[in-house]
């Protein structure tokens, strides 16, 4: 029994032991000598925090996102100041708290974000900087700070973001305003960026690229606003700002993929579609639910896995361009691997698996030069060559000029000769064409129009096929009438060749007509005859 007892006193000792070394290599020593001192967690100065009802004390690392913890903790440090300025005010900056929080400084409470009494998330994501009272600092005394945590999120609790720090409030506020301001300038930079496009598409409307990128960057402008701190400032509803930067967060990816597709030229698929409505469908839906877990769920389990979708089609569109040289194409790889590579890291933060400060704002700065600097090599490939075409469109003109000229000289001289054909095919119609009635019974008019017109020195003639000759011949000792009239198949010089033809050969007849052999035939023969021989 006594052994037993000598037992449970050395180990008692040794848990008081180790209780009392844990106590003391929990406190860091802070020397303010106007400077931040980080409260992060090292090696011998960790956090520690303990579950509601707070029985226990286990240590805690600082930031970072602790699981199953409960829905209620209490965090603490202890720390001494060796060295304090009392002429400065100095603050506590607990980085991002998941979500609400009472902050102590020893036992007086300094600071709360958030009321504990509702089960709606209301600052999970806020920075918290509190001022401590200047009454409270004490030289080389241990102090204590204490948080109370109320979690919104299941498996989230805690100091999840940023890093902690303690600092003269001059020196504190002004390094948080410098990181404000470098943000919002980066933002107005990037709206500068989107209203540039969008302006240039209501002049350029059949350049859709311009369009596509001017909303992808107002959308990323939007969704960077909404992870500043400055939105607190405005006074909107926390739980419309998670609405809006989740909804836009949905639709950010499937804009950047359509301006590659559009910007390389690449057709829309089914598959494209069915992924763009998709994510449409859950964008809207998200302003219209008011539960930030199922955002955050959906997010988780759709919208980023979805992303493999939307990076294969980028990698498909970027290796197309690639194998068919397309000159943008491996400045725009270049800048798509950094992005994504930025993007990731900040879904990773985000999911817990590490803690890196978010890079996404400061990376897309370089990726919005990169591609102002391709379109503007598009711009300017495009204006070189209009300004080459302007350089070389008055030699072209005259270039062109003179080869019109030549062709109408050569079309006038070959108009020349054939009106010249076409006035000796007249002069050698005109006197075939006759009308040579004498007889004082019948009378006879010819009226012909012909097909073609033409000039010719000045005058105007026609030719064509029609032919109509009429005169008087004696058959066995009577006169007769004879006229014929033709038609030759054909038009201008083509007719008028059938016409010529007939007309010689008519004429030859009636001549020949006039031999005395030939009066001795009667009618009907001298027609049977002439017939067969104009056959």
């Amino acid at each position: 029994m006594k052994n037993k007892n000598w037992i449970v006193l050395i180990y008692s000792l040794i848990f008081l032991q180790n209780n009392i070394f844990a106590t003391e290599t929990k406190i860091q020593s802070i020397e303010m000598e106007n400077r931040i001192v980080s409260l992060d967690s090292k090696k011998f100065d960790s956090w520690q925090y303990c579950a509601s009802p707070c029985l226990e004390w286990f240590p805690y690392s600082v930031p970072s996102i602790e699981k199953n913890l409960g829905k209620q903790i209490t965090i603490r440090k202890k720390i001494q100041f060796t060295q304090l300025n009392f002429a400065d005010s100095i603050v506590l900056n607990l980085g991002a708290i998941s979500d609400k929080d009472k902050v102590y400084f020893d036992s007086q409470l300094i600071g709360s974000c958030g009321n504990f009494n509702s089960a709606e998330a209301q600052c999970y994501d806020k920075i918290r900087i509190y001022e401590i009272p200047n009454k409270l600092l004490k030289l080389n005394q241990i102090h204590e700070i204490r948080i109370e945590v109320l979690g919104y999120f299941p498996e989230e609790i805690g100091i999840t973001q940023y890093n902690t720090s303690i600092g003269p409030a001059r020196l504190m506020f002004a390094e948080e305003y410098k990181s404000e301001i470098v943000k919002l300038i980066f933002l107005s930079i990037y709206s500068t960026v989107a209203f540039y496009f969008l302006f240039m598409f209501l002049f350029r409307t059949k350049e859709k690229d311009y369009f596509v990128f001017g909303i992808f960057v107002m959308s990323v402008v939007i969704y960077q606003f909404l992870r500043t701190q400055t939105k607190y400032s405005f006074g909107i509803d926390f739980l419309l700002m998670k609405k809006i930067e989740y909804s836009i967060f949905t639709l950010m990816l499937p804009l950047f993929i359509h301006f590659i597709r559009i910007y390389f030229k690449n057709p829309n698929t089914k598959v494209l579609n069915s992924v763009t409505a998709l994510s449409i469908i859950v964008a809207v839906s998200f302003l219209f639910y008011s539960n930030i877990i199922l955002y955050d769920q959906v997010n988780k389990n759709l919208i980023q896995p979805l992303g493999i979708v939307w990076l294969v089609y980028l990698f498909r569109y970027m290796f197309k361009s690639y194998k068919e040289n397309h000159p943008d194409s491996k400045l725009m790889i270049l800048s798509i691997i950094f992005l994504f590579f930025s993007l990731l890291t900040d879904i990773l933060s985000d999911r817990g698996l590490f803690n890196f400060p978010r890079t996404f704002g400061f990376v897309f700065l370089c990726f919005i030069l990169s591609i102002a600097m391709i379109l503007a090599h598009k711009f300017v490939r495009l204006n070189n060559e209009v300004e080459e075409l302007n350089e070389s469109l008055e030699k072209k003109v005259l270039s062109r000029t003179e080869e019109l000229n030549l062709t109408m000289k050569k079309i006038a001289e070959v108009k020349l000769q054939q009106d010249g054909d076409y006035f000796l095919t007249s002069l050698l119609l005109n006197p075939l064409t006759r009308n040579k009635n004498n007889s004082e019974f019948i009378q006879t008019e010819f009226y012909s129009k012909q097909k073609k017109h033409f000039e010719f020195k000045n005058k105007s003639y026609e030719i064509g096929g029609d032919i109509s000759i009429c005169t008087n011949i004696t058959l066995c000792g009577k006169s007769y009438l004879v006229f014929v009239n033709g038609d030759a198949m054909g038009k201008s010089i083509q007719g008028a060749g059938g016409a010529l033809v007939m007309g010689v050969i008519f004429n030859t007849v009636l001549a020949r007509s006039e031999v005395s052999s030939f009066k001795n035939r009667s009618p009907e023969r001298w027609l049977k005859d002439t017939f067969l021989e104009l056959q």
